[in-house]
């Protein structure tokens, strides 16, 4: 599922005129590639593009920010809070990445600092959630 949604969004807002096999297929080779060499590259490749990803999303945040106008997030709840929860459960099924994560813990040797860097991570994932 969050395969065919990051390919159906590559292609959507990225380039539209590639066919969503070509994103789902090279996602998908990375992805046994980083599997199949285990955790540490999934870990290392993480570390590596965080700062990437962050600097990212706060530049299109900085940029955007002469055109955000406040009035049109109001009257929030306006028909109830059944279609505000209604739209949430999209991105709560994702509630799987964070169960994967908490799970790691069990599988590495633990290392000084593990603790403190699931916790970050897991603050990581709920600050992009919330973006």
């Amino acid at each position: 599922m969050v395969l065919r949604e990051f390919s159906e969004f590559l292609v959507a807002a990225v380039m539209p005129e590639t066919p969503s096999l070509v994103f789902a297929l090279s996602i998908m080779v990375v992805a046994v590639y980083a599997a199949r060499n285990g955790l540490e590259v999934i870990a290392r490749c993480a570390d590596y593009l965080l700062p990437f990803m962050v600097a990212f999303a706060l530049t299109i945040v900085l940029l955007a920010l002469p055109e955000i106008r406040l009035e049109h997030l109001f009257p929030l709840g306006e028909r109830g809070w059944v279609p505000v929860l209604a739209s949430a459960l999209v991105a709560f099924l994702f509630v799987g990445e964070v169960v994967i994560l908490a799970a790691f813990g069990g599988l590495v040797n633990p290392p000084p600092g593990l603790r403190a860097s699931l916790i970050s991570g897991l603050l990581g994932i709920g600050f992009f959630w919330s973006s």
